[in-house]
């Protein structure tokens, strides 16, 4: 009996590994050479992981491709032919080749790109792009969204972590989304200008382009104003907006688009009337929003007499307001009676709430 049931097992088993579709993950992909190896080498566990914890389907990394199709510099370039393909899926015992390419997109978080082949079709299965943070934890989760996407199952939500910065990574995701919705991918043509040239959003409100770099753009409002950051007198009616980190270290912490998450607690959470500045921003429409300290840094850098003011140059040509040395509010916040503003030479500072200080607005974009 015993014997019997070793047997029934054994065959159990066997049929579930024949269940099992192999995947062959290989290495990370990285043209631009700007992705460390260590965070490359998490990524391509990381979803060697996720697939494997899916059933039915077990992720195999093990897959030297220089030594299976001669091509050394896979790495840098994610070429691999039919055939290569083909020789992967044998050597690996696949039924799927996951190609994912990784590029920088901030000093924390990286873009994933990653597509799943067929190795009898040589065709693509499916495919998923998302933005992820490069710590162990942020980047399992992304991977377990990816795996789901190319698998066809339901993607898992993300998961609140402790880590500040995961909080700010999905909202950067979400962020990225709504810009794209917004401007219908601000503009889909490749005639996106460079930074000090103007954009011309589908809604026809109009900015000047400051900061452009993998994929991602910023603009600012071709007109300003003065307000202040929120009206509360009283001690009892002030505010510490609990999404908006207390960080005094402007220069440091740039983030393109993160003055969206901020603005958008901002707003949501102070009365309506009460927070001049960010409204002001909001009216404009869409996609505008406070920038951050870090990027009205990065606005005033751009605009910096060493590069030829390409801003104010920009604005002057096509009916904007310049931006002078006065200080601007931005959405960043250090404590509950005092936000940042930052000077037109690019210096930080707090400020409270109350006093007035100028306000440009800021428009996130795809290209």
């Amino acid at each position: 009996m015993k014997k019997l049931i070793l047997i029934v097992a054994a065959l159990v088993a066997a049929s579930v590994a024949q269940a099992q579709l192999k995947v062959a993950i290989l290495e990370t992909v990285d043209k631009a050479e700007n992705v460390s190896y260590g965070v490359k080498l998490l990524l391509r566990s990381s979803l060697t992981s996720a697939i494997s914890n899916t059933p039915g389907y077990e992720g195999y990394d093990r897959v030297d491709v220089a030594s299976i199709t001669g091509e050394q510099e896979f790495q840098r370039t994610g070429n691999v032919s039919d055939n290569q393909i083909k020789q992967i899926g044998r050597a690996a015992g696949a039924a799927y080749v996951l190609v994912a390419e990784a590029a920088r997109y901030d000093a924390t978080s990286i873009i994933i790109t990653a597509k799943m082949l067929d190795v009898e079709t040589f065709g693509v299965k499916s495919s998923a792009v998302l933005v992820s943070g490069i710590s162990a934890d942020e980047m399992q989760e992304s991977c377990n969204i990816l795996a789901a996407k190319l698998l066809g199952l339901s993607v898992p939500a993300r998961t609140e972590q402790r880590n500040p910065h995961s909080a700010q990574a999905t909202a950067k995701v979400a962020q990225q989304q709504q810009t794209a919705a917004a401007n219908n991918d601000a503009s889909q043509n490749s005639t996106v200008g460079e930074v000090g040239s103007v954009i011309v959003f589908p809604d026809r409100s109009r900015g000047i382009i400051f900061y452009k770099d993998y994929g991602v753009g910023l603009a600012v409002s071709m007109d300003e104003t003065e307000a202040a950051w929120h009206t509360a007198v009283k001690r009892k009616e002030r505010k510490d907006i609990p999404q908006i980190p207390n960080n005094e270290d402007a220069a440091k912490s740039f983030r393109a688009g993160i003055g969206a998450e901020y603005t958008n607690a901002i707003v949501s959470q102070l009365p309506a009337g009460t927070a001049p500045a960010a409204e002001w921003c909001v009216r404009h429409g869409m996609g505008w929003y406070l920038p951050s300290a870090g990027e009205l840094v990065q606005l005033f850098r751009a605009n910096d007499k060493q590069t030829g003011s390409k801003i104010n140059m920009g604005l002057m040509r096509n009916g904007g307001t310049k931006l002078d040395g006065s200080w601007y509010w931005s959405s960043s916040e250090i404590d509950v009676k005092e936000a940042i503003n930052v000077s037109g030479s690019g210096r930080d500072s707090g400020e409270e709430k109350i006093n007035p200080a100028k306000v440009r607005a800021v428009r996130a974009f795809n290209y």
